[in-house]
């Protein structure tokens, strides 16, 4: 693969989009290029969202309780997830899209999420300023943005 512009995973709808408008362009050297930056950042975030999903040691994780690390506001690219106090959560997506739903830690330490319009429970942690939440073995990191 070839080497990503700074950045480029963390804003990954301005890529594609980018991306995409040269991909239709009528220079096949052009459209190429775009294809091969195109398969770059599928690259690149299958191996970010693949060592998401690995639990760091617990050294490393926030020595709080998860349902007090996971308080604040966290990005990924375009999406922002905020966990609230009162158990509520707002998760704000692409294109201004909202959804409003509940959280909260299960006995077993898992986190229950109910913003993407069903309910899941899944594998969280929080180690320095990133917040993991991994299911089924797939993992999706998230930096924080506000506390």
């Amino acid at each position: 693969d070839r080497p990503l512009p700074a950045g480029v995973t963390a804003s990954p709808a301005a890529a594609l989009g980018a991306a995409i408008t040269a991909v239709r362009s009528h220079d096949p050297v052009q459209a190429a290029e775009a294809r091969a930056e195109l398969a770059a950042i599928g690259t690149a975030m299958k191996t970010q969202f693949a060592a998401a999903a690995t639990p760091p040691p617990a050294g490393q994780r926030d020595p709080r309780p998860l349902a007090e690390a996971i308080l604040g506001t966290w990005q990924t690219g375009p999406i922002s997830m905020t966990f609230l106090p009162d158990g509520t959560t707002v998760a704000m997506l692409p294109g201004g899209r909202r959804l409003d739903g509940r959280w909260s830690i299960e006995s077993d330490g898992r986190l229950h999420e109910d913003s993407s319009g069903r309910n899941v429970v899944n594998d969280a942690w929080v180690a320095g300023d990133v917040l993991t939440i991994s299911q089924d073995g797939q993992g999706m990191s998230y930096r924080r943005s506000a506390n």
